[in-house]
């Protein structure tokens, strides 16, 4: 990936944590972000879409009349959603582990959460164990630092999860 494509993922992802910042502050609730997790540089591939449009559609269905303010965002870091919600930061990071273990594309989704107070609630604070690596069983922040497994072989999973749950191009 070259210079100029990561300076605008991470000014992407920079915009992203910016947005969630600020509907906190401004609401003063929890909010709850949904991204994808995928490698590389082509972030916005169809099946990208298809898939953040379906945990979307999960999120509404499961949390609808506690979700209030909805946003959405595209930048060179992939599709978002962010929505303000009316439920404690520990509740509301419950259940959207409880979405991405369940969920047949939690493995390649991000469900991130900003308290009341608008500080980041990992996996850990609910003493859940780290996130998996997508193709052996190490925590994949691990793999993902160390770049344990090539490009090519993570897309490959990632494109068979997306076809295990109805992604068809």
């Amino acid at each position: 990936m070259g210079n100029e494509s990561m300076d605008l993922i991470l000014a992407a992802r920079e915009a992203r944590w910016n947005l969630r910042k600020k509907l906190s502050r401004t609401y003063g609730k929890p909010v709850l972000s949904l991204s994808m997790t995928v490698p590389g540089p082509d972030k916005s591939a169809p099946g990208v879409f298809w898939a953040l449009k379906v945990i979307s559609d999960e999120v509404e269905k499961t949390l609808g009349s506690v979700l209030s303010r909805r946003s959405d965002l595209d930048g060179a870091d992939g599709p978002s959603v962010h929505w303000v919600v009316d439920l404690s930061g520990k509740e509301l990071k419950k259940r959207a582990l409880a979405i991405e273990e369940s969920h047949g594309l939690g493995r390649i989704v991000d469900l991130d959460v900003l308290d009341e107070n608008g500080a980041p609630l990992g996996r850990s604070e609910l003493g859940f164990p780290p996130r998996r690596c997508l193709i052996c069983d190490r925590p994949a922040k691990e793999c993902s630092y160390c770049r344990r497994h090539g490009l090519s072989e993570l897309l490959e999973e990632i494109e068979g999860i997306l076809e295990k749950s109805g992604w068809r191009e």
